[in-house]
C-alpha cells in the first residue's frame, strides 16, 4: 500500500510538473504571439510610412515638372523679344549698308546712322514708301520729310525701343482671378445674405444679383425676398484688372430655405387657440386683420383708416379706433373680450405682410382674464 501511495504521489508530482510545464509553454506562445502582433503593426507603420513617402516624392516630381515646365515659358518668352531685337538690328542694318552702296549721295546722313532709331510708317505722295526708307535715322527723317508733300502725307515716328517699352507694359497687367464666400452655407428668406469678396489682382467689381440687378461694391449685403420659394440663388462675380483690359468672372449657389415667420395663435386667460384661415379687410373707414377658427371663435383687430398700417406701436381701445390706436376683439365659447388699456405692436417684415402682437392685455370686462396674440397675415 505503502509503495502504491509512492507511486501515486511520484505520478501527482509528474502531473504537476507537466502542468506548470504546459503553463510556461502556454504563456512563452502568448509572449510570442503579442511579440508577432507588435511586429505586425511595425511592419504595418512601415508600409503606411514608404507609402507615405512615395506619396512625398511623387508631389516632389511633379513639382519640378511644373517647375520646369515654367522655367521653359520663361525661357520662350525671353527668346521672343531677343529674337524681335535681332531682327529690328537687321533692319536698321540695310539702310545703313544701302546708304553706303549709293555712293555718298547720301554721305552726310551716314554720321547720322548712329542717332536713334526710328520705324516710318505713312506713305508719300504716290502711296509707296521705298523699302530703302523704311527704318532710318532721326536725322535722315528730317532730310527726307521736306522731300515730299507734308500735306498728303501720313505718318507715325516711333523709336525702336519705345515699341519694346510698350511691348513688355502691356504685358505686365495681371490676370485677375474672382471668387467670393458666404457668410452662411443657407439662408431663410427675408433675411440678408453676406457675400465676400476673396478675388485676386481685381481693381473693380460687378455683382449680378438673382433678381439681374447689378452692384459694384466690393462686397455684397444682398436682401432676399421674404416671400421668394426658391431652393438656391445664383450670384456671379466678375472682377476686371486696373485697366479693365482682363477680366474674370463666378457664379456661385445660396440655398434658401423657407422664410422663419411667427406662430400664429391668440389666447383668453391662458387657453391658446390656433387660427387657420386669415385674412386683410378693409372699408370705406377701417382696415383690420381677422384669424378665426370658425364662425364662433375668433380674434379681430381694427386701424383707423383704409391703407395697412405701418410698423409701430399702438394704443389698445375697446371702440373705434382714433389714428395711433387699435380696437382687439377676441370671441369664444365664453364670449367676446376687448381690452381699452395695452400696447399693439405691428411690424412690416416685407411688403404684402403685416405682423401684430400684443400680449397679456386686460379683458375689458373681467380684468382677471388676459388677452395674448400673434399673427402674421400676408
Amino acid at each position: 500500500m505503502n509503495a502504491l501511495r509512492d507511486t501515486f504521489s511520484t505520478l501527482k508530482d509528474t502531473m504537476n510538473a507537466l502542468r506548470n510545464t504546459f503553463s510556461t509553454l502556454k504563456d512563452r506562445m502568448n509572449t510570442l504571439r503579442d511579440t508577432f502582433s507588435t511586429q505586425k503593426d511595425i511592419m504595418n507603420t512601415l508600409r503606411d510610412t514608404f507609402s507615405t513617402q512615395k506619396d512625398i516624392m511623387n508631389t516632389l516630381r511633379d513639382t519640378f515638372s511644373t517647375q520646369k515646365v515654367i522655367m521653359n515659358a520663361l525661357g520662350n518668352t525671353f527668346s521672343i523679344p531677343k529674337d524681335t531685337m535681332n531682327a529690328l538690328g537687321n533692319t536698321f542694318s540695310t539702310p545703313k549698308d544701302t546708304m553706303n552702296a549709293l555712293g555718298g549721295t547720301f554721305s552726310k546722313q551716314n554720321a547720322a546712322m548712329s542717332a536713334p532709331k526710328v520705324i516710318f510708317i505713312g506713305r508719300t505722295q504716290n502711296g509707296v514708301i521705298p523699302s530703302t526708307f523704311t527704318s532710318f535715322s532721326v536725322n535722315s527723317a528730317r532730310r527726307f520729310l521736306p522731300m515730299v508733300e507734308m500735306t498728303q502725307m501720313k505718318f507715325i515716328l516711333l523709336p525702336a525701343s519705345l515699341l519694346f517699352a510698350v511691348f513688355i507694359f502691356t504685358g505686365c497687367e495681371k490676370q485677375p482671378i474672382a471668387d467670393f464666400t458666404s457668410s452662411s452655407y443657407y439662408y431663410h428668406a427675408g433675411e440678408t445674405i453676406h457675400l465676400k469678396n476673396t478675388s485676386l489682382d481685381a481693381e473693380s467689381y460687378k455683382w449680378t444679383a438673382p433678381d439681374g440687378n447689378t452692384y459694384t461694391t466690393q462686397d455684397l449685403d444682398y436682401n432676399s425676398d421674404v416671400n421668394d420659394t426658391s431652393s438656391t440663388l445664383k450670384f456671379t462675380l466678375e472682377v476686371f484688372s486696373k485697366k479693365g483690359k482682363k477680366s474674370n468672372s463666378v457664379t456661385k449657389s445660396v440655398q434658401l430655405k423657407q422664410a422663419i415667420l411667427p406662430t400664429d395663435f391668440y389666447s383668453v386667460g391662458g387657453t391658446v387657440y390656433k387660427p387657420n384661415d386669415k385674412s386683410l379687410n378693409k372699408n370705406s373707414f377701417y382696415w383690420w386683420i381677422e384669424a378665426s377658427i370658425s364662425t364662433s371663435n375668433s380674434v379681430f383687430i381694427e386701424f383707423n383708416g383704409t391703407n395697412p398700417p405701418a410698423a409701430g406701436t399702438y394704443s389698445v381701445t375697446d371702440y373705434s379706433p382714433s389714428p395711433g390706436q387699435a380696437e382687439i376683439q377676441i370671441k369664444d365659447a365664453t364670449g367676446y373680450h376687448y381690452s381699452n388699456t395695452g400696447t399693439l405692436t405691428v411690424t412690416v417684415p416685407s411688403a404684402g405682410i403685416v405682423r401684430a402682437v400684443f400680449t397679456n392685455l386686460p379683458d375689458y370686462y373681467n380684468s382677471s382674464i388676459l388677452l395674448s396674440g400673434d399673427i402674421t397675415v400676408r
